[in-house]
């Protein structure tokens, strides 16, 4: 698109030992608005910790710029996050990194709006994810979306604004629209801080897939708010477990 847009990358220590070693992938979508590659860059502290342990299978974990209007394309607001991500970055890095560029090596995860996003995406694209975790989303706004026809007014700000996001383009409606696909399901995990205000529309959303019958897991962090940070510090190891094929729901 000829659009300057930045990202921030992790690489493992094993990336520059081990230099035939192609590396599992992992892009996560930052909650808020508007888009910054920076807005949850600092989870990479606790991820290297997490990596250097032995157990852990070391993976890039790509910080990913969601445009104007977060993980959407927007024709009004001249911002098309969605599509920059899902045909120019994940390009660019399979290109430039030695990466497992195939769905089995790629995982998806993002909190709040970003967890949103990783719902849309995982059944949108479900060829490009073999995993997708989604921390503490806003399935409210989502069903919200479906009810209005694409149109996205949250209620919870002062001074609302209302987006069109395009119909259908939901957590809900892309659900159903992939169930009835037949398409292969990347491997889902919901989570969310006990605390977390959205924790009820997550259960909620919840509820719809186990009616749906679409597998998923779900992990609840007790005492932890809307917030990734320290839901890392408690269960980040659960995470990043779950994007290896493994996953430890003892806490």
């Amino acid at each position: 698109m000829q659009i300057p847009v930045g990202y921030y990358i992790y690489i493992p220590d094993s990336y520059v030992k081990n230099l035939e070693k192609e590396f599992r992938t992992v892009y996560y979508l930052h909650g808020g608005r508007p888009g910054n590659e920076a807005r949850s860059v600092f989870l990479s502290s606790l991820i290297h910790e997490l990596i250097m342990n032995e157990s852990v299978d070391p993976a890039l974990y790509i910080f990913v710029n969601g445009g104007e209007l977060s993980h959407y394309n927007s024709d009004e607001m001249g911002s098309y996050g969605e599509d920059i991500f899902i045909k120019e970055l994940i390009p660019h890095i399979d290109a430039t990194y030695r990466t497992i560029a195939k769905r089995s090596g790629r995982g998806l995860e993002g909190f709040s709006q970003g967890g949103r996003g990783a719902t849309r995406y995982m059944f949108k694209y479900p060829e490009l994810f073999g995993t997708v975790s989604a921390g503490g989303g806003s399935y409210m706004i989502e069903k919200m979306i479906q009810d209005n026809k694409g149109y996205e007014d949250d209620p919870r700000g002062v001074e609302s604004n209302v987006y069109y996001v395009g119909e259908g383009n939901d957590t809900y409606s892309l659900a159903k629209k992939h169930k009835e696909s037949g398409k292969e399901t990347p491997k889902l995990l919901l989570w969310s801080g006990a605390e977390d205000p959205n924790l009820s529309s997550i259960r909620e959303y919840k509820s719809y897939l186990d009616e749906l019958k679409i597998d998923h897991e779900f992990l609840l962090a007790k005492e932890v708010d809307h917030n990734p940070f320290i839901f890392y510090e408690k269960l980040g190891k659960n995470l990043i477990d779950f994007h290896q094929g493994e996953i430890n729901y003892v806490h």
